[in-house]
């Protein structure tokens, strides 16, 4: 995996193939994912919901 992406679920690490396959049953949800420095991956981040920009 040197190089490739890499996602870190519950402590395993996963390829994008192996990702892909973990969230397919969920289709159509909406997902929230946070990115973070490592030395911060034990912590709630805090979350602030905003309306997306108009783009038009």
């Amino acid at each position: 995996m040197d190089g490739d992406l890499v996602v870190c679920v519950d402590d395993q690490k996963l390829d994008v193939g192996a990702f892909l396959w973990l969230i397919r049953p969920f289709c159509g949800w909406g997902m929230r994912i946070t990115f973070t420095d490592e030395s911060q991956i034990h912590g709630d981040p805090e979350v602030t919901l905003r309306e997306p920009e108009d783009q038009g």
